[in-house]
């Protein structure tokens, strides 16, 4: 998940040619649209089929993603990007559906 998520920053300065393209609406799309189908995809691996499940899933995918966010935003004393930008709760949502959307359709006997 981390990798998947410094990649999809690293593209998108390159993209933009910004240092910060968090300042860019669509480059914030982009990235819950990635986030998105990286859970979709890791979480079908997973054969996720309860809800109970899925976000518990998710919210460990979430909070690894902020402690990560976090340790690496106080080693470059920049801890306000972790949680003072909107689109790194967009992030945050795109996690959290990706994995949802992966979950299997429970049959009934």
């Amino acid at each position: 998940m981390i990798p998947i998520w410094f990649l999809t920053l690293f593209v998108r300065s390159i993209i933009y040619a910004s240092e910060q393209p968090i300042d860019f609406i669509s480059a914030n799309i982009i990235a819950a649209v990635v986030m998105a189908g990286a859970t979709w995809w890791l979480g079908r691996k997973m054969r996720l089929a309860t809800k109970t499940d899925t976000g518990l899933v998710g919210m460990v995918w979430v909070v690894t993603v902020v402690v990560v966010l976090v340790v690496v935003a106080f080693g470059n004393r920049t801890p306000g990007i972790v949680f003072s930008n909107w689109s790194v709760y967009l992030t945050y949502v795109g996690i959290l559906v990706g994995t949802f959307l992966a979950r299997r359709k429970e049959v009934k006997a």
